[in-house]
C-alpha cells in the first residue's frame, strides 16, 4: 500500500504540470480515464497459478491505475476552480467563486458514497469478476461527462473573448524555470505543505487503523462493525455539512484560518483516540471513538477546500494546477504511505512501550497535529498581515 501511494506522490504534480503546459484539461482527462479503465480491465488477464508472480502483475496493474488515478484529481480540481471564477466574473456576483469550491466537493462526496454502494451491490460477496461492470458503467458515465460538459481549453472567457487581455497576459508569464523557482521558493508555500503533510499522515494514520481499533479486543475497543459503520457515517455527515459552510467560513475569516480550523479538528480526533482506554469493550470508549470520528470530517472538510484555495493562491498562475497536483500528491500520495510504514514499525516492535498498538499509531497522529496547528497558525498571521497591506496600498 504504502508503494502504491507513493505512486499517487509522484504522478499527481507530474500530469497536473502536463495539464499546465497543454491547458487541454478535456484530452488530459478523456486520455488518463481511458487508459485508467484499461489498467483495471487488464487484471482479467492476469494468471492466477503463477504463484508469488501473480502477486507482481496485480502490484503492477495496481502501479498502473494509480498512476492515472493521479491525473483526476489536480486536473479536475483546477478547472472547476477556473469555470466558477469565469461564471461569477460574469455574473458580476460580489462571491470570489473560488469560495464555491467547497460545494464542488460535496459532490465528490456523494459520488464516492454512490460508487462504493454500486460496487458493493455488485460483489455481494466475493464475487470480484463483477466489479468490472461496475467500472464499465463509472468510465462511460465520466467520459461522457468530460466530453460533453468540459471545455477543450483552460483559458478563462475573458481571455477567449478579449485578444488584448490574453496578449497582456502573455507578457506577464514566465518560463518554466522562473514558474518552478517562484512556486518553490515561496515560503508561505512551503510551510502550507509541511502542514499537509502533517495533516495527511495524522488523517491516513485513522484511515488505515481505525477499524482494526475498534474491533481488536486487546489493542483496540473490543467493537464490532456496527461501530465501525456509525462512527463512518457520523464522519461522512460532518464532512457534508462543512463542505456546504466551507464558503462561508472562508468569506468571514479566510481562506487561511479554514486551514487552522482543519488542525485543530485533526488534533481533536488524535487526542480522542490516543486517550480512550482499549481492551474492555465499554461502550463508553466506542462512543467516545464515534465522537473523535466526527472531527475527522470536519478536517477532511476543510482541509481539502482550503488546502487547494491556499495552493492556487500562493502559486504563480502559470503552476497553479502543478501547485494544486503537489498538493494533492502529498495529501493523497506521500502522507498514506508515510503512515503505512509509521504504523507498521509501531504495532511491530513498540509491545509494552508508551506507543504500543493503535493508540500508540494515535498519539504519533496527535504530535503531528499539534505541530501542525502551530505551523498553521503562523501561516495565518502572515498570510493575514500581507491582506492588511495590500489592503492598505490599494
Amino acid at each position: 500500500m504504502a508503494f502504491l501511494a507513493t505512486t499517487t506522490f509522484v504522478f499527481s504534480p507530474f500530469w497536473a504540470f502536463i495539464n499546465d503546459k497543454l491547458r487541454s484539461p478535456r484530452l488530459l482527462l478523456s486520455f488518463a480515464t481511458v487508459l485508467q479503465g484499461m489498467s483495471f480491465f487488464s487484471f482479467l488477464l492476469i494468471p492466477r497459478y503463477l504463484g508469488d508472480y501473480t502477486f507482481y502483475f496485480v502490484l503492477l496493474v495496481a502501479f498502473l491505475i494509480n498512476c492515472f488515478n493521479a491525473a483526476l484529481y489536480p486536473v479536475t480540481d483546477k478547472l472547476v476552480l477556473s469555470e466558477l471564477c469565469d461564471s461569477q466574473t460574469e455574473s458580476n456576483n460580489k462571491h470570489d467563486g473560488k469560495k464555491l469550491y467547497g460545494r464542488q466537493r460535496l459532490f465528490g462526496t456523494f459520488g464516492d458514497a454512490s460508487t462504493k454502494t454500486l460496487m458493493a451491490i455488485l460483489i455481494q460477496g466475493f464475487f470480484y469478476e463483477r466489479l468490472f461492470v461496475g467500472v464499465g458503467i463509472t468510465m462511460t458515465i465520466f467520459i461522457s461527462f468530460i466530453l460533453l460538459g468540459f471545455p477543450n481549453n483552460q483559458n478563462s472567457e475573458k481571455e477567449k473573448t478579449d485578444p488584448e487581455a490574453n496578449n497582456k497576459k502573455l507578457g506577464r508569464e514566465l518560463d518554466t524555470f522562473e514558474a518552478f523557482k517562484t512556486l518553490l521558493c515561496n515560503k508561505n508555500l512551503q510551510m502550507f505543505m509541511i502542514i499537509s503533510i502533517a495533516n495527511g499522515i495524522s488523517r491516513s494514520i485513522g484511515s488505515h487503523y481505525f477499524d482494526a481499533y475498534v474491533e481488536d479486543p486487546i489493542k483496540g475497543l473490543n467493537g464490532s462493525k456496527l461501530w465501525v459503520s456509525i462512527a463512518g457515517w457520523s464522519s461522512c455527515v460532518c464532512e457534508v455539512f462543512f463542505f456546504l459552510i466551507s464558503r462561508n467560513i472562508a468569506e468571514k475569516f479566510g481562506i487561511s484560518r479554514l486551514l487552522l480550523f482543519a488542525q485543530i479538528s485533526m488534533l481533536m480526533r488524535m487526542t480522542t483516540h490516543s486517550l480512550n482506554i482499549i481492551g474492555t469493550g465499554n461502550t463508553v470508549n466506542l462512543v467516545l471513538a464515534c465522537f473523535g470520528e466526527l472531527f475527522k470530517g470536519i478536517s477532511f472538510g476543510c482541509m481539502m477546500a482550503g488546502g487547494v484555495l491556499v495552493a492556487s493562491k500562493e502559486a504563480p498562475k502559470e503552476l497553479q494546477t502543478t501547485a494544486q497536483g503537489l498538493f494533492s500528491g502529498i495529501y493523497n500520495g506521500l502522507s498514506p504511505a508515510v503512515a503505512g510504514v509509521i504504523g507498521w514499525i509501531l504495532l511491530k516492535n513498540s509491545e509494552g512501550s508508551f506507543l504500543y498498538g493503535y493508540t500508540g499509531c494515535f498519539k504519533i497522529a496527535m504530535l503531528l497535529s499539534i505541530i501542525s496547528v502551530i505551523m498553521a497558525f503562523v501561516l495565518d498571521k502572515k498570510i493575514t498581515k500581507h491582506e492588511c497591506a495590500s489592503a492598505k496600498t490599494t
